[in-house]
């Protein structure tokens, strides 16, 4: 070993001493309770001209981490309670797809519907008129993820039929899965997939015939 790569790992472990020593220090630990929803929004800080409204919180959401409009302007939010290690075998996923609606036009959602739920880290969504394409990933965490298209086959806004559309989808990280599906004007469906190579699999654990996009690599897709 060379005196430059000693140096190096020197170097990085003092940085890591740093950060663990600055990480557990409790000057950056809150030692105040939790602010309700709107006392939150009156403390964040606006440039001039804009507005925050409170439109959703706990209980109706929890960990939305895709939004989207569909035609009628409802707001449709993925909500994870899993999020991020994901139900294990056995379990069933408790994660869901809400709409938002505002009916009085005061900017607070005062109807919530359940559209799908029983999901496992849902994180990409895309509204249609007739239901919704979604990302998730089975009870097996490692497992590749999966393109679904739920249907709402009477007009109440719950998902009445689940198909299959396309998979597998690699991931060796929840962080790292599709995500942020757009319609584009072509007929194709856009969606990023991040960070794969970051934790690699072990040699010979990839999921065969599996698609295994690289680092932050952009896909898309077309159903026929």
């Amino acid at each position: 070993m060379n005196l430059g790569r000693i140096t190096w790992i020197f170097c990085f472990c003092l940085t890591a001493l740093a950060r663990a020593e600055e990480e557990l220090s409790p000057e950056l630990v809150a030692r105040t309770p939790p602010l309700a929803p709107e006392e939150e929004r009156l403390k964040l800080r606006l440039p001039p001209g804009f507005e925050v409204q409170l439109v959703a919180a706990e209980p109706d959401i929890q960990k939305p981490m895709n939004l989207a409009f569909d035609e009628r302007g409802r707001l449709w939010a993925t909500g994870s309670v899993e999020y991020p290690f994901g139900a294990k075998e056995g379990e069933t996923p408790r994660d869901s797809i809400k709409i938002f609606e505002d009916q009085d036009g005061d900017g607070r959602a005062d109807k919530v519907t359940v559209f799908a739920d029983g999901l496992n880290i849902p994180i990409g969504l895309l509204p249609l008129h007739d239901g919704a394409i979604v990302y998730s990933i089975p009870p097996r965490t490692k497992d590749p993820g999966k393109l679904y298209r739920l249907i709402d086959t009477d007009g109440d806004s719950r998902a009445d039929e689940r198909r299959e559309l396309y998979g597998d989808f690699a991931h060796a990280d929840t962080h790292g899965m599709i995500n942020g599906l757009r319609a584009a004007l072509d007929g194709w469906i856009g969606h990023p997939h991040e960070l794969r190579e970051r934790f690699p699999h072990a040699p010979g654990r990839l999921p065969r015939g599996a698609v295994h996009p690289r680092p932050g690599e952009s896909l898309r897709t077309r159903f026929r």
